[in-house]
Protein backbone atom coordinates (compact mmCIF):
# COMPACT_ATOMS: atom_id res chain seq x y z
CA UNK A 1 0.00 0.00 0.00
CA UNK A 2 1.45 3.34 -1.09
CA UNK A 3 0.51 6.98 -0.85
CA UNK A 4 0.90 9.22 -3.91
CA UNK A 5 4.56 10.22 -4.23
CA UNK A 6 5.78 7.57 -1.79
CA UNK A 7 8.09 4.75 -2.80
CA UNK A 8 8.87 1.29 -1.50
CA UNK A 9 11.68 -1.21 -2.16
CA UNK A 10 10.65 -4.85 -2.39
CA UNK A 11 12.74 -8.01 -2.12
CA UNK A 12 11.29 -10.65 -4.43
CA UNK A 13 12.99 -13.45 -2.51
CA UNK A 14 11.29 -12.36 0.72
CA UNK A 15 8.04 -11.50 -1.04
CA UNK A 16 7.82 -15.01 -2.51
CA UNK A 17 8.95 -16.59 0.77
CA UNK A 18 11.65 -18.65 -0.95
CA UNK A 19 13.74 -20.71 1.44
CA UNK A 20 16.38 -22.49 -0.63
CA UNK A 21 16.39 -20.36 -3.77
CA UNK A 22 17.22 -16.73 -4.26
CA UNK A 23 15.97 -14.58 -7.10
CA UNK A 24 18.99 -13.61 -9.17
CA UNK A 25 17.34 -11.82 -12.10
CA UNK A 26 13.89 -10.63 -13.08
CA UNK A 27 12.14 -8.57 -15.70
CA UNK A 28 8.92 -6.56 -15.63
CA UNK A 29 6.52 -8.10 -18.13
CA UNK A 30 3.48 -5.95 -17.48
CA UNK A 31 2.15 -2.85 -15.69
CA UNK A 32 -1.54 -2.21 -16.25
CA UNK A 33 -1.54 1.53 -15.49
CA UNK A 34 1.66 3.58 -15.35
CA UNK A 35 -0.23 6.62 -14.03
CA UNK A 36 -0.85 4.73 -10.78
CA UNK A 37 2.67 3.34 -10.25
CA UNK A 38 6.18 3.44 -11.69
CA UNK A 39 8.62 0.53 -11.36
CA UNK A 40 12.45 0.52 -11.41
CA UNK A 41 14.77 -2.49 -11.56
CA UNK A 42 17.42 -2.46 -8.88
CA UNK A 43 20.41 -4.78 -8.36
CA UNK A 44 19.81 -8.37 -7.32
CA UNK A 45 16.24 -9.22 -6.38
CA UNK A 46 15.23 -5.65 -5.40
CA UNK A 47 12.38 -3.76 -7.01
CA UNK A 48 11.46 -0.12 -6.41
CA UNK A 49 7.82 1.00 -6.78
CA UNK A 50 6.66 4.64 -6.62
CA UNK A 51 3.04 5.66 -6.22
CA UNK A 52 1.35 8.01 -8.68
CA UNK A 53 -2.33 8.82 -8.65
CA UNK A 54 -4.71 6.92 -6.36
CA UNK A 55 -5.90 3.56 -7.65
CA UNK A 56 -4.99 -0.10 -8.11
CA UNK A 57 -2.90 -1.56 -10.95
CA UNK A 58 -1.49 -4.99 -11.84
CA UNK A 59 2.24 -5.71 -12.03
CA UNK A 60 3.62 -8.92 -13.56
CA UNK A 61 7.21 -10.16 -13.39
CA UNK A 62 9.27 -13.04 -14.70
CA UNK A 63 11.91 -13.99 -12.12
CA UNK A 64 14.76 -16.50 -12.38
CA UNK A 65 16.77 -18.40 -9.79
CA UNK A 66 19.22 -20.77 -11.40
CA UNK A 67 17.19 -23.18 -13.50
CA UNK A 68 13.92 -22.16 -11.83
CA UNK A 69 11.64 -19.56 -13.32
CA UNK A 70 8.74 -17.89 -11.56
CA UNK A 71 5.85 -15.85 -12.83
CA UNK A 72 4.92 -13.20 -10.25
CA UNK A 73 1.65 -11.22 -10.21
CA UNK A 74 1.30 -8.28 -7.80
CA UNK A 75 -1.39 -5.71 -7.17
CA UNK A 76 -0.11 -2.21 -6.45
CA UNK A 77 -2.56 -0.10 -4.46
CA UNK A 78 -2.04 3.64 -4.18
CA UNK A 79 -4.32 5.40 -1.73
CA UNK A 80 -5.00 8.99 -0.89
CA UNK A 81 -4.07 9.63 2.75
CA UNK A 82 -5.34 12.41 4.97
CA UNK A 83 -3.93 12.97 8.43
CA UNK A 84 -5.51 15.33 10.91
CA UNK A 85 -2.92 16.89 13.17
CA UNK A 86 -5.41 18.57 15.49
CA UNK A 87 -6.67 16.77 18.57
CA UNK A 88 -10.40 16.31 19.13
CA UNK A 89 -11.38 16.86 22.75
CA UNK A 90 -14.56 15.10 23.83
CA UNK A 91 -16.32 15.44 27.15
CA UNK A 92 -16.99 12.02 28.69
CA UNK A 93 -20.59 11.16 27.90
CA UNK A 94 -20.72 13.21 24.71
CA UNK A 95 -20.61 11.95 21.12
CA UNK A 96 -18.12 12.97 18.42
CA UNK A 97 -19.39 13.03 14.84
CA UNK A 98 -16.78 12.98 12.05
CA UNK A 99 -17.82 14.04 8.54
CA UNK A 100 -15.76 11.82 6.23
CA UNK A 101 -16.34 14.18 3.30
CA UNK A 102 -14.20 16.75 5.14
CA UNK A 103 -11.23 14.35 5.13
CA UNK A 104 -10.79 13.51 1.45
CA UNK A 105 -13.40 10.79 1.08
CA UNK A 106 -15.16 11.23 -2.26
CA UNK A 107 -18.83 12.00 -1.59
CA UNK A 108 -19.98 10.97 -5.08
CA UNK A 109 -18.41 7.49 -4.83
CA UNK A 110 -19.96 4.59 -2.93
CA UNK A 111 -18.16 3.57 0.27
CA UNK A 112 -17.43 -0.16 0.07
CA UNK A 113 -16.12 -0.65 3.59
CA UNK A 114 -14.83 1.14 6.67
CA UNK A 115 -12.26 -0.26 9.10
CA UNK A 116 -11.58 1.45 12.41
CA UNK A 117 -8.74 0.85 14.86
CA UNK A 118 -7.91 2.59 18.14
CA UNK A 119 -4.35 2.75 19.47
CA UNK A 120 -5.71 2.46 23.03
CA UNK A 121 -8.89 0.38 23.30
CA UNK A 122 -11.59 1.06 25.85
CA UNK A 123 -11.65 4.87 25.52
CA UNK A 124 -13.94 5.36 22.49
CA UNK A 125 -16.08 3.16 20.31
CA UNK A 126 -17.89 3.55 17.02
CA UNK A 127 -21.64 3.88 17.48
CA UNK A 128 -22.95 4.66 14.03
CA UNK A 129 -22.39 5.60 10.40
CA UNK A 130 -24.85 7.28 8.06
CA UNK A 131 -24.49 9.59 5.05
CA UNK A 132 -20.76 10.05 5.55
CA UNK A 133 -21.12 10.80 9.28
CA UNK A 134 -19.14 8.50 11.57
CA UNK A 135 -20.13 8.65 15.26
CA UNK A 136 -17.96 7.88 18.28
CA UNK A 137 -19.18 7.47 21.85
CA UNK A 138 -16.92 7.76 24.88
CA UNK A 139 -16.24 5.06 27.46
CA UNK A 140 -13.69 6.53 29.87
CA UNK A 141 -11.14 9.39 30.05
CA UNK A 142 -7.87 9.05 28.17
CA UNK A 143 -6.07 9.66 24.90
CA UNK A 144 -6.17 7.46 21.84
CA UNK A 145 -5.52 7.62 18.10
CA UNK A 146 -8.25 6.54 15.73
CA UNK A 147 -7.25 5.25 12.29
CA UNK A 148 -10.19 5.17 9.90
CA UNK A 149 -9.64 3.23 6.68
CA UNK A 150 -12.22 3.93 3.98
CA UNK A 151 -12.37 1.91 0.74
CA UNK A 152 -14.06 3.23 -2.40
CA UNK A 153 -13.76 1.32 -5.71
CA UNK A 154 -10.30 -0.01 -4.84
CA UNK A 155 -9.05 3.31 -3.48
CA UNK A 156 -8.24 3.66 0.17
CA UNK A 157 -8.48 6.87 2.18
CA UNK A 158 -6.93 6.86 5.63
CA UNK A 159 -7.93 9.33 8.31
CA UNK A 160 -5.91 9.62 11.50
CA UNK A 161 -7.48 11.44 14.43
CA UNK A 162 -6.12 12.18 17.89
CA UNK A 163 -8.89 11.85 20.46
CA UNK A 164 -8.74 13.20 24.01
CA UNK A 165 -11.63 12.17 26.24
CA UNK A 166 -11.87 14.27 29.38
CA UNK A 167 -14.24 14.82 32.29
CA UNK A 168 -15.77 18.29 32.25
CA UNK A 169 -15.00 19.91 35.57
CA UNK A 170 -17.64 22.13 37.12
CA UNK A 171 -16.35 24.65 39.63
CA UNK A 172 -18.53 25.45 42.65
CA UNK A 173 -18.50 29.05 43.89
CA UNK A 174 -20.01 29.64 47.33
CA UNK A 175 -20.60 33.17 48.60
CA UNK A 176 -21.60 34.01 52.16
CA UNK A 177 -23.55 37.24 52.01
CA UNK A 178 -26.18 39.36 53.75
CA UNK A 179 -28.75 41.88 52.54
CA UNK A 180 -27.50 44.45 55.06
CA UNK A 181 -23.79 44.00 54.31
CA UNK A 182 -22.43 47.04 52.44
CA UNK A 183 -19.37 45.35 50.83
CA UNK A 184 -21.56 42.36 49.91
CA UNK A 185 -23.33 44.41 47.21
CA UNK A 186 -20.28 44.85 44.91
CA UNK A 187 -19.20 41.27 45.67
CA UNK A 188 -22.58 39.96 44.50
CA UNK A 189 -22.47 42.20 41.45
CA UNK A 190 -19.04 40.85 40.49
CA UNK A 191 -20.17 37.25 40.96
CA UNK A 192 -23.21 37.96 38.79
CA UNK A 193 -20.90 39.14 36.01
CA UNK A 194 -18.55 36.14 36.37
CA UNK A 195 -21.47 33.71 36.33
CA UNK A 196 -23.03 35.35 33.26
CA UNK A 197 -19.73 35.07 31.37
CA UNK A 198 -19.20 31.39 32.32
CA UNK A 199 -20.73 28.44 30.43
CA UNK A 200 -23.41 26.80 32.57
CA UNK A 201 -21.56 23.46 32.43
CA UNK A 202 -18.42 25.00 33.97
CA UNK A 203 -19.64 27.02 36.99
CA UNK A 204 -22.28 26.51 39.68
CA UNK A 205 -23.03 29.17 42.30
CA UNK A 206 -24.62 28.94 45.76
CA UNK A 207 -25.13 32.02 47.96
CA UNK A 208 -25.75 31.49 51.66
CA UNK A 209 -27.37 34.41 53.47
CA UNK A 210 -26.01 34.79 56.99
CA UNK A 211 -27.37 36.64 60.02
CA UNK A 212 -24.83 39.45 60.19
CA UNK A 213 -24.58 42.38 60.06
CA UNK A 214 -28.37 42.51 59.54
CA UNK A 215 -30.37 39.88 61.44
CA UNK A 216 -33.45 40.81 59.39
CA UNK A 217 -32.36 39.22 56.10
CA UNK A 218 -35.41 37.10 55.12
CA UNK A 219 -33.26 34.80 52.96
CA UNK A 220 -31.34 33.83 56.09
CA UNK A 221 -34.53 33.19 58.04
CA UNK A 222 -35.86 30.96 55.26
CA UNK A 223 -33.38 28.23 56.30
CA UNK A 224 -31.31 29.36 59.25
CA UNK A 225 -30.09 25.92 60.28
CA UNK A 226 -28.65 25.06 56.86
CA UNK A 227 -26.88 28.42 56.44
CA UNK A 228 -25.47 28.21 59.95
CA UNK A 229 -24.25 24.64 59.37
CA UNK A 230 -22.37 25.70 56.25
CA UNK A 231 -20.85 28.67 58.08
CA UNK A 232 -19.59 26.33 60.80
CA UNK A 233 -18.31 23.78 58.26
CA UNK A 234 -15.92 26.31 56.73
CA UNK A 235 -15.41 28.47 59.82
CA UNK A 236 -16.73 31.61 58.12
CA UNK A 237 -16.55 34.70 60.33
CA UNK A 238 -17.35 37.62 58.02
CA UNK A 239 -19.41 38.64 55.03
CA UNK A 240 -18.70 38.62 52.22
CA UNK A 241 -16.65 35.41 52.20
CA UNK A 242 -16.03 33.66 48.91
CA UNK A 243 -15.13 29.95 48.64
CA UNK A 244 -14.08 28.35 45.35
CA UNK A 245 -14.11 24.55 45.21
CA UNK A 246 -13.80 24.41 48.98
CA UNK A 247 -10.86 26.84 49.17
CA UNK A 248 -11.14 30.38 50.56
CA UNK A 249 -10.72 32.96 47.80
CA UNK A 250 -8.50 36.03 48.24
CA UNK A 251 -10.13 39.01 49.94
CA UNK A 252 -9.34 41.02 46.81
CA UNK A 253 -12.28 40.52 44.47
CA UNK A 254 -9.98 41.31 41.51
CA UNK A 255 -8.57 37.78 41.85
CA UNK A 256 -11.85 35.88 41.98
CA UNK A 257 -12.20 35.35 38.24
CA UNK A 258 -8.58 34.17 37.98
CA UNK A 259 -9.01 31.67 40.79
CA UNK A 260 -12.19 30.26 39.22
CA UNK A 261 -10.33 29.85 35.93
CA UNK A 262 -7.45 28.08 37.67
CA UNK A 263 -9.84 25.76 39.49
CA UNK A 264 -11.54 24.84 36.20
CA UNK A 265 -8.20 23.66 34.81
CA UNK A 266 -7.73 21.03 37.54
CA UNK A 267 -8.25 17.46 36.36
CA UNK A 268 -11.59 15.97 37.34
CA UNK A 269 -11.47 12.41 38.66
CA UNK A 270 -15.21 12.02 39.18
CA UNK A 271 -18.20 12.36 36.90
CA UNK A 272 -21.63 13.10 38.39
CA UNK A 273 -24.83 12.74 36.39
CA UNK A 274 -28.28 13.72 37.64
CA UNK A 275 -30.58 11.13 36.08
CA UNK A 276 -33.93 12.36 37.42
CA UNK A 277 -35.57 14.98 39.63
CA UNK A 278 -39.02 14.03 40.90
CA UNK A 279 -41.57 16.07 42.80
CA UNK A 280 -42.64 14.54 46.11
CA UNK A 281 -45.88 16.04 47.29
CA UNK A 282 -46.04 19.83 47.06
CA UNK A 283 -42.88 20.83 48.88
CA UNK A 284 -40.10 18.29 48.23
CA UNK A 285 -38.02 16.83 45.41
CA UNK A 286 -36.00 13.63 45.02
CA UNK A 287 -32.73 13.76 43.07
CA UNK A 288 -31.47 10.52 41.55
CA UNK A 289 -27.80 10.62 40.59
CA UNK A 290 -24.87 8.49 39.51
CA UNK A 291 -21.26 9.13 40.50
CA UNK A 292 -18.35 7.40 38.71
CA UNK A 293 -14.75 7.54 39.87
CA UNK A 294 -11.85 7.39 37.42
CA UNK A 295 -9.20 7.92 40.10
CA UNK A 296 -6.30 5.47 40.28
CA UNK A 297 -6.61 5.15 44.06
CA UNK A 298 -9.49 4.86 46.50
CA UNK A 299 -11.20 8.11 47.47
CA UNK A 300 -12.15 8.30 51.15
CA UNK A 301 -14.01 10.49 53.65
CA UNK A 302 -16.37 12.00 51.09
CA UNK A 303 -19.44 14.17 51.53
CA UNK A 304 -22.13 14.25 48.82
CA UNK A 305 -24.10 17.49 48.90
CA UNK A 306 -27.46 18.43 47.39
CA UNK A 307 -28.70 22.00 47.16
CA UNK A 308 -31.54 23.87 45.51
CA UNK A 309 -31.08 27.57 44.70
CA UNK A 310 -33.44 30.27 43.46
CA UNK A 311 -32.73 33.16 41.10
CA UNK A 312 -34.30 36.60 40.99
CA UNK A 313 -35.46 36.83 44.60
CA UNK A 314 -36.80 40.37 45.11
CA UNK A 315 -36.03 42.09 48.40
CA UNK A 316 -34.68 45.58 49.04
CA UNK A 317 -31.86 45.18 51.51
CA UNK A 318 -30.20 47.78 53.68
CA UNK A 319 -27.21 47.70 51.32
CA UNK A 320 -29.35 48.72 48.35
CA UNK A 321 -29.56 45.30 46.66
CA UNK A 322 -33.06 44.50 45.45
CA UNK A 323 -32.52 41.36 43.32
CA UNK A 324 -30.75 38.32 44.71
CA UNK A 325 -29.41 35.40 42.65
CA UNK A 326 -28.63 31.73 43.44
CA UNK A 327 -30.14 32.00 46.92
CA UNK A 328 -29.77 28.71 48.76
CA UNK A 329 -33.27 27.41 49.56
CA UNK A 330 -32.31 24.06 51.03
CA UNK A 331 -29.41 21.64 51.20
CA UNK A 332 -28.75 18.17 52.49
CA UNK A 333 -25.74 15.88 52.56
CA UNK A 334 -24.86 12.22 52.89
CA UNK A 335 -21.48 10.82 53.96
CA UNK A 336 -19.67 8.33 51.74
CA UNK A 337 -16.83 6.47 53.45
CA UNK A 338 -15.03 5.48 50.26
CA UNK A 339 -15.25 5.15 46.50
CA UNK A 340 -13.04 2.53 44.86
CA UNK A 341 -10.94 3.14 41.73
CA UNK A 342 -13.28 2.85 38.73
CA UNK A 343 -16.07 2.60 41.31
CA UNK A 344 -19.65 3.72 40.91
CA UNK A 345 -22.18 5.03 43.41
CA UNK A 346 -25.90 5.34 42.75
CA UNK A 347 -27.90 7.41 45.19
CA UNK A 348 -30.85 9.65 45.88
CA UNK A 349 -31.04 12.90 47.79
CA UNK A 350 -34.13 14.73 48.98
CA UNK A 351 -34.65 18.43 49.43
CA UNK A 352 -37.41 20.57 50.87
CA UNK A 353 -38.56 22.81 48.06
CA UNK A 354 -41.37 25.26 48.61
CA UNK A 355 -41.57 27.23 45.40
CA UNK A 356 -41.89 30.96 45.92
CA UNK A 357 -42.32 31.39 42.17
CA UNK A 358 -44.19 29.20 39.70
CA UNK A 359 -41.36 29.76 37.22
CA UNK A 360 -39.33 26.58 37.69
CA UNK A 361 -36.52 27.94 35.49
CA UNK A 362 -35.54 30.12 38.47
CA UNK A 363 -34.48 27.04 40.44
CA UNK A 364 -31.31 25.00 40.08
CA UNK A 365 -30.45 21.66 41.67
CA UNK A 366 -26.75 21.24 42.42
CA UNK A 367 -25.04 17.99 43.40
CA UNK A 368 -21.39 18.04 44.44
CA UNK A 369 -18.88 15.84 46.21
CA UNK A 370 -16.39 17.16 48.72
CA UNK A 371 -13.49 15.70 50.68
CA UNK A 372 -14.32 16.15 54.35
CA UNK A 373 -10.65 16.01 55.33
CA UNK A 374 -9.50 19.15 53.51
CA UNK A 375 -12.89 20.55 52.34
CA UNK A 376 -11.77 20.50 48.67
CA UNK A 377 -14.37 19.78 46.03
CA UNK A 378 -13.84 16.92 43.60
CA UNK A 379 -16.73 17.61 41.22
CA UNK A 380 -20.11 19.31 40.86
CA UNK A 381 -23.04 19.29 38.47
CA UNK A 382 -26.28 21.21 38.19
CA UNK A 383 -29.62 21.00 36.44
CA UNK A 384 -32.54 23.40 36.08
CA UNK A 385 -35.90 22.44 37.56
CA UNK A 386 -37.55 23.76 34.42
Amino acid sequence: MLAPGDSSTLSLTQLMALENDQILTYEVTGLSDSSIAQVWNLSGDSLKVMGGQAGVCDLTLLASSGSSRYEVALKISVSSVHQSGSANSINLGDTLVVNLWDYGVVESTTIDSIHLNFSTPGICQQTGFENGLLSFSTIRPGETSAVIEVWQSGTRTMIELELDVFIQRMVLAELFTNAGCIPCAPANELLNAINSASPEEELAVIRYHVSWPSPNDPMYHYNRSESTARVLYYGVSQAPTFVIDGVFAPSSTDLWSTQIQQASENDALIRIEISDVTDIGVDSIAIDFQMDSYAETELTNLRIMFAVTEDSVEFLGENGEDLHMQVMRDYHYMPLASLAPDGQFLGQGRLKWTAVSADRSRYQVIVFVQNDSDKKLLQATQISLN
